[in-house]
Parts: structure tokens; C-alpha cells; sequence
């Protein structure tokens, strides 16, 4: 987290973009966006997020999508064009992570327990912006969100000392990574502490453990119509 924290921005290099001119078609940019690979990565969410400044890389030119923003639709609505179709591909794709960012410079993602910012908090927008994304180490995905959310990592990265304790086994018996997954989205859970009742009623693959039965196991790849 300190590396992306501690540089001055972030580039984006997707081949949806740096084939295509910065001055092209709102339609093509809102494409290239919903298309590009770069939001469906887990480790990206977590860049995107810290970076003080993210800069997709065009073929012309590095542009600064937090300060600059998507590109004005207005000269296309007045020569009549419908831009509707480029404005929703832009928008499914930043516009949560964007309020995240915001999210977490205001700091509400250090308070990830406190029953006051439970229905204004960051889970639930960080909800919505897993489900599209993925990673070939289901483990590390409570360790890119539980960096953002401020939760003591220390805790999650235990979880293979519990596991190994808990079935009697040393440290020279392999844990299969589903098992280390599953037992650090128990400890995240448990570290998150408080959150909105809605979470429960969901349609995904839960948690074996008693006690963490309702609680999803993965907000990766999980469609938004199961919470």
C-alpha cells in the first residue's frame, strides 16, 4: 500500500487506451473503459485507490482521469448525438471507485467498525466494485480490501497459523489457498464488526463455519443482484 501511497500517480497502460488519441469519440473512450482489463484485476483496485493522482495512458498523451474527469459529452449532445450509451459504460465502471477514493480521503474507511457510518461507510460500494474483478490468489483478496478499510492486517495473515494449529499440522504441510481464503474473510468479518443487516440476505456461496454462515465467502466475481 506505502508504494502506490507514496508516489505521485499511478499509469494506467491498458491496450484499450494507448491505441486510441485522447481527442477520440466519447463513444469509443466509454467502450475502451468498458472494456479495458484494468478494472477487473484485484491488485488494480487497490492501486487506483491509493494513487494521489491516476493517469491513463492514451497514444498521444497520459491523462489525468481524478482531476481532468471523463470527458465533456456536450459538444456531441448539441450536434445531436445520443451519448447515452458512453456516459452508463464510463460511469459502471468509475464512478463507485471514484467514490471510494473519496471515501477514503475523508477517512471513513478507518472507522470500518463504528455503527454511525454503517449505512453511509465504504462496504457497501466496496461491494460493488469486487464483483467485477478477480485474481488467480483468492487469499489476497481481504488483504488488498483490508489495506484500504484499515483493518489490522496483522490479524488476516495469521490466518495459516490458525488453520495449521487448529488441524494439528506443521509448517512444512501445504494449506490449499481456498482454505487460507476462507479462513481470512472469517477473521475480516470479524474485524469489520459492524455493517449494514442488508449484507445477510445474499445469494452467494457463504462461509462453512458456525457462527459465519451468513456471511459471504467471496465479493469477487459476485453479481450486485445478490445483496
Amino acid at each position: 500500500a506505502s508504494i502506490y501511497e507514496g508516489r505521485a500517480a499511478v499509469l494506467v497502460l491498458s491496450s484499450t487506451f494507448r491505441y486510441m488519441l485522447s481527442t477520440a469519440s466519447e463513444h469509443e473512450i466509454g467502450i475502451a473503459y468498458y472494456l479495458s482489463n484494468w478494472h477487473r484485476r484485484l491488485w488494480t483496485f487497490q492501486e487506483g485507490m491509493l494513487a494521489e493522482n491516476l493517469l491513463i495512458q492514451f497514444s498521444d498523451k497520459a491523462f489525468d482521469y481524478h482531476n481532468d474527469g471523463p470527458s465533456n459529452v456536450n459538444d456531441s449532445v448539441e450536434k445531436g448525438y445520443c451519448v447515452t450509451f458512453p456516459n452508463q459504460a464510463t460511469i459502471a465502471v468509475m464512478a463507485e471507485f471514484v467514490i471510494l477514493r473519496d471515501f477514503l480521503r475523508d477517512g471513513l474507511f478507518e472507522k470500518p467498525g463504528d455503527p454511525k457510518a454503517v449505512l453511509v461507510g465504504p462496504l457497501a460500494p466496496a461491494i460493488s466494485v469486487m464483483h467485477s474483478r478477480s485474481t488467480s490468489k483468492k487469499s489476497d483478496e481481504t488483504i488488498c480490501l483490508g489495506t484500504l478499510m484499515h483493518v489490522p492486517l496483522e490479524e488476516l495473515q495469521r490466518a495459516e497459523a490458525i488453520l495449521r494449529e487448529q488441524k494439528g499440522i506443521d509448517e512444512g504441510t501445504k494449506l490449499s489457498d481456498d482454505e487460507v481464503a476462507e479462513k481470512r474473510m472469517e477473521i475480516f468479518w470479524s474485524l469489520v464488526n459492524a455493517f449494514s443487516p442488508n449484507v445477510i440476505f445474499n445469494s452467494h456461496k457463504r462461509l462453512s463455519k458456525a457462527g459465519f454462515r451468513w456471511a459471504p465467502g467471496t465479493l469477487l466475481g459476485s453479481p450486485r443482484r445478490g445483496f
